[in-house]
């Protein structure tokens, strides 16, 4: 299954720990396929997020591992791959650009 939606900050899929329309689209398409369980997650963004500081980024990025570990079709042993978000996973506070 691919899903995917080009220039989205990550508070179009969660702002802090409100779920937003990305994610909903996301679930929505994933429980309407049928499918039986995600082999991968592959994260690509983080490029609309330049001003996105690196806490407000990681509380969404957790809230959104959180939700999919929710997931029946989602187990724990899925690996969730994230490219792009380099300098805010390691701790950047002046988001991509600081």
């Amino acid at each position: 299954m691919l899903h995917e939606k080009g220039a989205t900050a990550i508070s179009g899929w969660f702002n802090g720990a409100t779920q937003g329309v990305q994610m909903d689209s996301l679930l929505y398409k994933a429980n309407a396929s049928g499918i039986p369980r995600v082999d991968a997650f592959l994260w690509i963004q983080g490029e609309s997020d330049e001003s996105t500081t690196s806490p407000s980024y990681l509380r969404s990025w957790d809230s959104i591992k959180t939700v999919l570990r929710r997931q029946s079709y989602f187990p724990a042993t899925t690996p969730i791959i994230g490219v792009g978000m380099p300098q805010l996973a390691f701790g950047s506070q002046g988001g991509f650009q600081g």
